[in-house]
């Protein structure tokens, strides 16, 4: 199937799903599904097998975790937010996260040189401002400023993901990503500290559940 497709395909899951996706998202989603299914064999980018349904579940997944965070208040709007997307991969779910926000400022996390390389294809290829890619640990460098949100997928269990999440975050900021039905036991093993539970969502077809936790205010006791 051509990147056309693979992206039509996808948005009509989405719509499925009561969610829209408008006409300028339409023609990034669109060139980014171009770069992805271009490269996608060559570079193993979504998995082996099955590349261009692989392609159309993961930009489903994203979407819906764009629409997740979104109806709960973890963009402001008052204010660019700035997301980190950490181990991103192929881009799943930041780049995604900017084509259905374009008012974010997203950050692409992937020190892995061959998939940094195609990141770095993406962000020249879509030319939106506030997308980037980097090649350093944001952890062992830390920016400048903390974000507001970090989103991961498949970034390993939350006993791990919750504590590198709050050393990027605000005070405030909230923490995305996409796990399985056992995600509440892996919380057994290590508490979440400054990280708060605030939501989870299932996906479609029992592909797994949209979490969504909250860092603390210092201030907050």
């Amino acid at each position: 199937m051509t990147g056309e497709g693979l992206a039509a395909a996808a948005i009509r899951r989405i719509s499925a799903a009561g969610v829209t996706v408008n006409d300028p998202s339409r023609e990034y989603l669109g060139r980014y599904v171009d770069e992805l299914a271009r490269w996608g064999s060559r570079l193993h980018l979504v998995g082996r097998g099955r590349l261009d349904e692989n392609i159309v579940l993961l930009l489903v997944d994203s979407w819906l975790l764009a629409d997740f965070a979104a109806s709960r208040g973890a963009f402001d709007n008052e204010r660019p937010c700035r997301v980190a997307d950490v181990g991103a991969g192929s881009g799943f779910p930041g780049v995604v996260l900017k084509i259905a926000r374009p008012d974010l400022d997203v950050v692409l996390f992937e020190r892995k040189d061959k998939l940094l390389r195609f990141l770095e294809r993406v962000v020249a290829i879509l030319g939106m401002p506030g997308l980037a890619a980097e090649g350093s640990d944001p952890v062992r460098k830390p920016p400048a400023r903390p974000f507001d949100v970090v989103a991961t997928r498949a970034a390993g269990r939350l006993p791990l993901a919750l504590p590198l999440a709050a050393t990027l975050l605000r005070g405030g900021g909230t923490y995305i990503t996409i796990k399985g039905d056992g995600w509440r036991e892996e919380l057994d093993e290590k508490p979440a500290g400054d990280m708060a539970f605030v939501a989870e969502a299932p996906l479609p077809a029992n592909r797994g559940l949209m979490v969504m936790f909250r860092k603390r205010n210092a201030d907050a006791g």
